[in-house]
């Protein structure tokens, strides 16, 4: 599987079959944080977002890594600020506990899509930042550009890959027309394609055109940014299965195959939304949330820029 992702303690309903999704399907959004591990949420993606003032913004506290919650997929970005904090994380759990790089799974995005010679140093930058030999994931962070900026900064990614700076590539933000762009260079198929996915944004052309192509989709919003929490149709499903509304969210997206990446600023509930493995919603269950589909953006949306 592309995501090596938690190993946590939770009772699943099939062990087996379990076990294997909750290790591909559950990541840790990167979290901002101030002081002395005073933690704060909050992502900043790129819409012109201000990025925090202090040095070391991002705090990525070593109980996240070694909690019971057990997250082993850190999702970063260089527009975040924080490649170098996240990185020294990663180094300094794996030296403290003799956790070997290769069970971690980091994924980076390119800021800025400026052509080829501008993408391999961003990559470079990337590396240089973290600190790590390879960048397990490494993303288009979206499609603005234009065509010729796109298929330059992919041709640049795959060129990349080959040269082993980056295991696994893929996009983000991608509308059918970007996916079909790439799909037509006759390059790697992108691996991932990180989204807007949740039950108030369904995106079934999109959905579709990657299942079509082996493209897996991971969910950067799949609690909505808890705008739909007291829906009464996740209400009630919460009521039902006696779970919290991010775990019905989650197991959501758990039982349509997306990787699911949620970010929260409660080490309570960073633990708690791993906790979606001791029950499973019916078929009805999963169509029902389909239906609420209304289009719901949660942060930007450039799927249809040209």
């Amino acid at each position: 599987p592309i995501h090596i992702v938690t190993d946590g303690p939770n009772s699943p309903v099939n062990p087996q079959v379990e076990r294997r999704k909750r290790d591909t399907h559950l990541g840790f959004r990167n979290i901002r944080a101030g002081w002395q591990g005073s933690i704060r949420c909050r992502y900043l993606g790129s819409r012109g977002e201000p990025a925090l003032p202090s040095p070391g913004a991002c705090f990525l506290p070593r109980q996240v890594l070694i909690s019971q919650a057990g997250y082993r997929h850190i999702d970063s970005a260089t527009w975040y600020e924080n490649e170098r904090e996240v990185g020294q994380a990663i180094r300094d759990f794996c030296e403290s506990t003799g956790t070997p790089r290769s069970a971690i799974f980091y994924t980076t995005k390119l800021k800025l899509n400026d052509g080829y010679e501008p993408t391999l140093k961003a990559i470079q930058f990337s590396l240089d930042e973290c600190g790590l030999e390879y960048i397990d994931l490494y993303l288009i962070h979206g499609p603005l550009g234009g065509p010729a900026a796109r298929k330059e900064c992919w041709r640049a990614i795959c060129d990349a890959q080959k040269e082993g700076r980056v295991k696994s590539i893929g996009i983000s933000t991608f509308g059918v027309r970007h996916i079909k762009e790439i799909l037509e260079m006759g390059l790697a198929v992108p691996a991932v394609n990180q989204i807007d996915l949740h039950p108030f944004m369904i995106r079934t052309e999109i959905v579709n055109l990657c299942h079509e192509h082996g493209i897996s989709l991971e969910a950067w919003a799949p609690l909505v940014r808890g705008l739909r929490f007291k829906h009464p149709s996740i209400v009630s499903l919460a009521k039902k299965h006696h779970k919290e509304p991010a775990q019905i969210l989650l197991r959501y997206c758990l039982q349509k195959g997306y990787v699911a990446i949620p970010k929260s600023s409660s080490r309570a509930r960073i633990a708690s939304n791993t906790n979606i493995f001791d029950f499973a919603l019916d078929e009805k269950e999963v169509a029902d949330l389909d239906a609420l589909d209304e289009g719901l953006v949660t942060d930007w949306d450039p799927t249809e820029c040209p």
